[in-house]
């Protein structure tokens, strides 16, 4: 049946003079046939313009880098056609013309600036948006969504610095070097640090000059083992301890499930190395 059926929708059928012959040769009146095929166009152009409204809040509007304006941190969108007011689900997607460097706003066809955020409503910290990468937001009703924010940073350089008791009086460096890598809200990171004088001063030891913040709810807030040389401390291992919220991190000697004690100045000489590599969320 359905073979036979097929043979009717033959090109043949509504292309030219009338009346048409059809595959099997029988003469039929090709205009309701045409009439029927019009029909079926301007239901598709029909539903087609009636969806545009619709498209415009579920598929990402392009916004050409010519229309990408204002700062790496607070960027302008002029997409077209021109929003008069925000809305919830109004989704747009844009080169940056630079990569941001802290929290972004985004302000659209001259509204009011949004803030660029995360899913769960955290502002950027950094390097989410990178010079000349395609980035998709959508609007939540209040704020840009970043869609996709699992995209990479480049590879930055960081200079880690030691303290003690927050101060480094006469410290100084024969290497000091950092790398990292920012993944969404993931910061993978490396360093390392020679010492050629820890200086004067005195109490615990901190490693500044992390490239992010580290998350004030980052749980146990424990980096990772560390490498040392010339390091004197007790029995057991060093790891990296964060210190929320900031761009510091201490360094702990676990001697025990029970004995913890954070290093200070006198477990440190004029050539010590540390070194580790390990991550965190921002």
């Amino acid at each position: 049946m359905f073979k036979r059926l097929s043979r009717y929708f033959h090109l043949g059928v509504i292309v030219g003079p009338l009346p048409n012959n059809i595959v099997d040769g029988t003469i039929i009146d090709a205009v309701p046939v045409m009439a029927n095929f019009n029909w079926i166009v301007s239901q598709v152009n029909a539903n087609a313009a009636a969806g545009s409204s619709a498209n415009s809040l579920s598929i990402p509007t392009f916004v050409p880098s010519g229309s990408v304006g204002g700062s790496a941190n607070a960027i302008t969108l002029t997409p077209s056609p021109v929003i008069t007011s925000y809305a919830a689900g109004q989704r747009f997607s844009f080169p940056a013309a630079s990569s941001n460097t802290g929290a972004t706003t985004i302000a659209t066809n001259g509204l009011a600036a949004r803030n660029l955020v995360y899913a769960d409503g955290t502002a950027m910290s950094g390097s989410e948006l990178l010079s000349t990468g395609v980035y998709d937001i959508e609007d939540n009703g209040s704020a840009y969504v970043l869609m996709n924010s699992a995209q990479g940073s480049n590879i930055i350089n960081w200079t880690p610095t030691v303290s003690f008791g927050g101060a480094s009086v006469g410290v100084t460096y024969s290497t000091q070097s950092g790398i990292a890598f920012k993944v969404g809200r993931m910061v993978f990171f490396a360093f390392a640090v020679v010492l050629s004088s820890k200086g004067s001063s005195t109490g615990q030891m901190a490693i500044g000059g992390l490239p992010y913040t580290v998350n004030a709810n980052w749980l146990g807030n424990n980096g990772g083992p560390l490498f040392a040389a010339n390091v004197t401390f007790a029995s057991g291992y060093l790891m990296v301890n964060f210190v929320l919220n900031t761009t510091r991190m201490g360094i702990l000697n676990v001697i025990s499930a029970t004995g913890v004690t954070a290093l200070t100045d006198t477990a440190f000489a004029n050539n010590s190395t540390i070194a580790s590599s390990m991550f965190y969320a921002v």
